[in-house]
């Protein structure tokens, strides 16, 4: 019997995209035959996501419920990859369970325009800014965005 486990990957087949009043969402036929449903909204067309093909998705979340979150490899970037970014925008998000607020550098590479720098995570030695290049480690995906760890600066 499938029981997924958080961290684990799994393959998917990817049904249908099936939009609901409060989103659309792709419908995911499970190793166990199970239906899944994947907010569909996070993942552009970098993802690729097309109805009838399969995807490897890695268990991100189970939350007290039971309820899983699913999150489709990155089409490019996978855990542990460096690259080059460069910041192109700064936001304040807040953290949901704490409420706390942090600092959340945009950036984009050649191979993605959906990454994130997110303080306090990052280290205080790196002053970002706007229009920097710097070199980052990707740390996970989450919603489609690339959450980077900076690594180095030009």
């Amino acid at each position: 019997m499938f029981k997924p486990e958080e961290g684990q990957e799994y393959p998917f087949y990817v049904e249908k995209l099936l939009s609901l009043p409060d989103g659309s969402y792709f419908v995911l036929n499970g190793p166990d035959d199970r239906k899944y449903l994947m907010e569909s909204r996070f993942y552009s067309d970098e993802y690729q996501i097309i109805p009838g093909t399969e995807i490897i998705c890695k268990v991100d979340k189970i939350n007290c419920t039971g309820k899983v979150f699913f999150e489709p490899l990155h089409p490019v970037y996978l855990e542990g990859v460096v690259d080059v970014f460069e910041i192109v925008g700064v936001e304040t998000r807040r953290f949901k369970k704490s409420g706390e607020e942090y600092s959340a550098y945009l950036a984009i590479s050649n191979r993605t325009k959906h990454a994130v720098i997110r303080l306090p995570d990052q280290e205080k030695e790196w002053q970002l800014s706007i229009g920097m290049k710097v070199k980052a480690r990707v740390k996970k995906t989450s919603k489609g965005e690339v959450h980077l760890v900076v690594v180095g600066s030009f």
